[in-house]
């Protein structure tokens, strides 16, 4: 009975202690692989066994985080917003810890982490009184900076540098605090890191190019981008001419032969959609599907028969290909977009007239390619 009581009494004392060494006022979320993100290729990181890394990449409001893995960190960098740990492939736990707001130890990664691959989280605050005094803290940085030395700031903001603010019992840092914010600032209204970064402008440009390998001739393009999907109509003007194309109807007695004869061009109206991929700074790679309205007109040189359905003729094609994208000024990139064409609908005078002449096939099935170079705005 005596055993029990000790024991009872040293668990009273010790349990206290142990809740306090695994307290944290902060949380992990939102832990996923990023599969469009090339970042973790193209740093070309290694781990001591010449192995690729793999790339966590944490949003974080306040850059006092400390990192470490159970096979270690093999780098670790410091962006805007964002802290990027390279740890090698097959890493399984984390530890993080905060100065002000505790550790997580031995935090399962609820994925399998590989080299090459890139994974994305974002450490979340919950103790809103520090989110407030950093909101603070920020906000004095900004003041400082915009205050001018004729004009003597607040002695509020002034008393309160970033250095001292840390230093302070949280307690009264919150209560000086709170007669600056009076509730208006809400913890909801704080701008997170990831929040921040993730608006991004809407990509409108315009291309000018030269169409190859099906039909011949210069090409315009207008597209619009938003994040990584983008939408494009173009339009190809042919320059070639399938020429003394003879269509034969029926012979009669009495009048003879009748027939048509055309020479044959073609001009192109494309709508693509696409998914952009990055794969160095200004590099990317856009897979692309699409369809294309092949306008194929006929100057008639001979027509003696009463039929007209050889004069003007639209094919519809479907497309699949890739965009390449290089990016050379801030508002200028230089593409070269390969497409292959498949005949899509039925149209009974495209399939005649296409076996006079291979050109004319050519215009609507198979292999062209497009180069040229697009502008920004």
């Amino acid at each position: 009975m005596k055993h029990l009581r000790k024991f009872l009494t040293l668990f009273l004392i010790m349990c206290p202690l142990f809740m306090l060494a695994q307290s944290h006022d902060f949380e992990i979320k939102n832990f996923q692989e990023n599969m469009t993100d090339l970042s973790a290729i193209s740093s070309s990181v290694k781990d001591i066994n010449g192995k690729p890394t793999a790339l966590i990449r944490f949003a974080v409001r306040d850059m006092q985080f400390e990192f470490d893995a159970n096979l270690g960190i093999v780098k670790q960098e410091k962006k805007t917003g964002e802290v990027w740990l390279f740890v090698p492939s097959g890493t399984k736990r984390l530890t993080i810890s905060h100065p002000h707001l505790g550790v997580i130890r031995g935090y399962k990664i609820p994925l399998s982490v590989k080299g090459k691959n890139t994974y994305d989280a974002e450490i979340e605050i919950t103790n809103k009184e520090y989110l407030q005094t950093l909101y603070v803290s920020n906000q004095t940085e900004v003041s400082e900076l915009n205050v001018s030395e004729d004009v003597e700031a607040p002695d509020s903001i002034n008393s309160q540098t970033p250095d001292s603010i840390f230093t302070q019992p949280l307690e009264a840092l919150f209560n000086d605090s709170l007669d600056i914010i009076k509730d208006s600032i809400s913890v909801d209204s704080i701008p997170t890191a990831k929040n921040a970064t993730a608006s991004r402008k809407v990509n409108v440009y315009a291309g000018v190019g030269f169409n190859a390998i099906s039909i011949m001739g210069p090409a315009i393009s207008l597209g619009i981008g938003y994040h990584n999907i983008h939408l494009e109509a173009s339009f190809t003007l042919g320059l070639e001419k399938a020429e003394n194309i003879g269509i034969n109807y029926t012979e009669t007695n009495s009048r003879g032969f009748l027939g048509e004869a055309y020479d044959y061009s073609c001009n192109r109206l494309a709508i693509r959609a696409g998914y952009a991929l990055k794969a160095s700074k200004k590099f990317f790679i856009t897979p692309q599907l699409g369809v294309a309205f092949n306008m194929i007109s006929g100057d008639s040189k001979r027509k003696s028969a009463n039929n007209s359905q050889f004069n003007s003729i639209t094919q519809m094609s479907a497309s699949v290909g890739l965009n390449f994208d290089l990016q050379i000024g801030k508002r200028i990139s230089l593409y070269a977009s390969p497409q292959y064409y498949f005949p899509a609908g039925s149209n009974d005078a495209y399939k005649i007239i296409k076996e006079a002449d291979n050109k004319i096939k050519s215009w609507c099935e198979g292999l062209g390619i497009n180069v040229g170079i697009k502008f920004h705005f």
